[in-house]
């Protein structure tokens, strides 16, 4: 792995840990708020914890990554070695390791997120519900929604209603054109989760006493 390859992947493991402690407070505060008995039955505990298992798993691959850097060789034959000791070039087998982390992760988590965020909603207008909440976080949100949506079609902006996205989110101009590829990086990607973990919080907490039914699924 060359020298930039292990910066990005530095500051990338970082930010992973950074939001399994974010993920790791929030469900705690959701449990504390929880007044009910069958907390550890309630899908918006659960969810956050799946969030963070995913988080903590891509960690993992993270580090992988980074003990293919410090000793490539020797981790590299024990890999191929584990597949049936396929003949799998060292840079191929490298670069399908870091399209793992780079997509299943933003899948994966985008998933949970987002059908986390829309299943505590039950009734009426979805959209105007959103509005109860700070615009950055709602902008977030519809970024989150859209990334994930672009993951179907190989990375590009292609909603059903042929409409173009604008938001002004956290310093950002977010402009998706229809038929483009939607562009990111390491710093905006962790706004928009950070973000979408404080959502998925304030919408569980805004629903506990409304829906204490709700559970796992």
């Amino acid at each position: 792995m060359n020298t930039n390859k292990n910066r990005i992947f530095k500051i990338v493991g970082k930010l992973l840990k950074r939001l399994t402690s974010i993920s790791y407070q929030y469900q705690g505060e959701i449990y504390e708020a929880a007044t009910f008995d069958n907390k550890d039955s309630d899908a918006r505990i659960a969810l956050m914890g799946f969030i963070r298992c995913e988080l903590i798993a891509t960690y993992f691959d993270y580090n992988n990554l980074l003990e293919l850097n410090n000793n490539p060789t020797i981790k590299l034959n024990k890999i191929k070695k584990s597949l049936g000791e396929v003949d799998i070039p060292n840079n191929i087998l490298e670069n399908i390791l870091i399209e793992h982390l780079r997509r299943n992760f933003p899948i994966h988590i985008y998933s949970l997120l987002e059908s986390g965020n829309r299943f505590f909603f039950k009734e009426g207008s979805f959209k105007q519900y959103l509005t109860k909440f700070d615009a950055d976080l709602v902008s977030a949100y519809q970024i989150l929604r859209h990334i994930r949506n672009s993951m179907h079609s190989n990375g590009y902006f292609l909603p059903n209603d042929k409409k173009d996205y604008y938001c002004y989110y956290r310093d950002y101009n977010v402009d998706y054109k229809y038929g483009d590829f939607v562009r990111t990086n390491l710093k905006f990607l962790y706004l928009v989760i950070s973000d979408n973990l404080k959502l998925y919080k304030l919408m569980a907490l805004d629903s506990l006493e409304k829906n204490p039914e709700i559970v796992l699924i």
